[in-house]
C-alpha cells in the first residue's frame, strides 16, 4: 500500500519541533503511531457525507476500497494525515472533524464504545472511554480527572503529531471533543450541556464560530493552555438509558484485557522511546523522569530494557541520533549548534558519538546526504 504523506508547514530549526520531526521521518518511531482502522473509514465515510466521492478520497489517501471495507489493522500517522488532507479538501468542509464527531457511531471505537453505551451513568461512560482511549488510536491522550464539583476531560495529541501535523491535529481533537460532547447528549436521552469548553487552538474565522458555540455552549474560550470540556458532577451522574450491568461487565473486562495486551504488546524499549519523545522538551529527560511515566522504579526500567538487549543510553542515543541526522539533512545550522540543541556541552564530544553511531563525522555525514 501506498502510504503518501502530505507534509505540515515547514518546521523551524527549534529542537523540540526539530526532534520530534526527526523521529518521523527517520522512520522507526513512526510505525508506533497508530490509530484504528474503523476511525479511517469514519473520517473518509463523513467526507463522503459532506460530498466528496470516494473512490477519489482513497486514491489521494493512497488507500484502496477494499482496504477500507474489510481490513481491520491500524493505520499509521502519516496515513491518518493524509486521509484528513484529503477529505478536508474533496469535501471543502473546513469543520469536517466537528462535524464527524458529532455523528456519535459508537461503533466506530468498538469495544470502548460499546462498554460507554452499557455504562451505569455518564460518569463511569466519560471515565472509561478516556482509560481506554488507547485501545483505538495512540495518537490522543485523552484524560478525565474528578474534582469536588466537576468532571474534567483533557484532549491532548502527542507531540509527534500535533507538531508535524497541526491541521489533522486539530481535526482529531474537535471530532474527540465533538463525539463526547453528543454522546453524553444520547447516552443520557437529553441534552447535558458542558460547563465550560477551552480549546488549544487559534480561534476559527468569524463565520464558523456560531456553529462552534452551538455544539460546545457559551462558555468557549480559544488559545488556551490545553482543550478541555468541563461538566457538573451532578450532570454526568445521570443514568446511561441503555445501560446493561451484565454487558457493561463483559465489556468492562475485555476492554481492560485488550489494554493489558496492548502494553505488553510493544517492545519495553518502544515503550521507553515513546515516553522519551513526550517528554522532550529543551532537554533530554532523566531515566528518573521516563521511569515514572512507566510507573516503574529505574532499576526495574534498566532491567527490562537488559532483557531486550539494550539499556537507556542506547535508547536515548537512538533518539539523538535520529535527531541529529534530522538536523543535518535539512538544515545548515553548523554542527556546534546541533550538539548545543542536543544537550551536548561540547561540539567534540557530539562528533565523536555521531561518528560511533554512523560511522562519520556530522561534517561528512551532511556532504554525503547532500549528494
Amino acid at each position: 500500500m501506498n502510504n503518501t504523506k502530505v507534509a505540515g508547514p515547514p518546521p523551524e530549526p527549534l529542537s523540540p519541533k526539530r526532534q520530534i520531526l526527526g523521529i518521523l521521518r527517520h522512520g522507526g518511531y513512526l510505525r508506533t503511531m497508530q490509530i484504528a482502522a474503523s476511525l479511517i473509514r469514519e473520517i473518509l465515510y463523513g467526507a463522503v457525507q459532506a460530498g466528496a466521492p470516494l473512490q477519489a478520497l482513497a486514491q489521494a489517501a493512497g488507500l484502496t476500497l477494499t482496504e477500507l471495507q474489510a481490513d481491520d489493522r491500524p493505520y499509521d500517522l502519516a496515513t491518518l494525515n493524509a486521509v484528513w488532507q484529503a477529505a478536508l479538501q474533496l469535501s471543502g468542509d473546513p469543520l469536517l472533524g466537528l462535524h464527524t464527531g458529532s455523528q456519535v457511531h459508537f461503533e466506530a471505537i468498538g469495544v470502548v464504545g460499546f462498554t460507554m453505551q452499557n455504562s451505569p451513568d455518564l460518569l463511569t461512560a466519560l471515565e472509561r472511554g478516556a482509560h481506554y482511549g488507547s485501545i483505538y488510536s495512540s495518537l490522543l491522550d485523552i484524560k478525565f480527572t474528578q474534582a469536588s464539583a466537576t468532571g474534567v476531560a483533557t484532549f491532548v495529541p502527542l507531540p509527534v503529531f500535533g507538531q508535524a501535523y497541526p491541521v489533522a491535529a486539530r481535526q482529531a481533537v474537535e471530532s474527540s471533543m465533538a463525539f463526547v460532547v453528543r454522546a453524553l447528549d444520547k447516552l443520557a436521552g437529553r441534552p447535558v450541556a458542558p460547563l465550560a469548553v477551552r480549546s488549544a487552538f487559534a480561534p476559527p474565522p468569524a463565520d464558523q464560530r456560531p456553529e462552534y458555540a452551538q455544539l460546545f455552549g457559551p462558555d468557549l474560550r480559544f488559545e488556551a493552555s490545553e482543550s478541555t470540556i468541563t461538566y457538573a458532577l451532578t450532570d454526568l451522574r445521570t443514568p446511561v438509558v441503555s445501560y446493561n450491568a451484565a454487558l457493561f461487565k463483559l465489556l468492562d473486562q475485555e476492554a481492560d484485557r485488550l489494554l493489558q495486551a496492548q502494553a505488553h504488546a510493544a517492545p519495553f524499549q518502544q515503550r521507553v522511546l515513546h515516553v522519551l519523545t513526550g517528554l522532550v522538551k529543551s532537554h533530554y529527560p532523566s531515566i528518573e523522569a521516563v521511569a515514572s511515566q512507566l510507573s516503574v522504579s529505574p532499576r526495574t526500567l534498566q532491567r527490562k530494557l537488559h532483557d531486550e538487549g539494550t539499556n537507556y543510553q542506547e535508547v536515548l542515543e537512538r533518539l539523538q541520533c535520529d535527531v541529529a541526522t534530522q538536523y543535518l539533512r535539512e538544515t545548515s545550522l553548523p554542527v556546534a549548534e546541533i550538539a548545543y540543541l542536543l544537550s551536548y556541552s561540547e561540539p567534540g564530544v557530539f562528533t565523536r558519538a555521531f561518528k560511533r553511531w554512523t560511522g562519520h563525522s556530522p561534517s561528512a555525514y551532511r556532504e554525503l546526504t547532500a549528494s
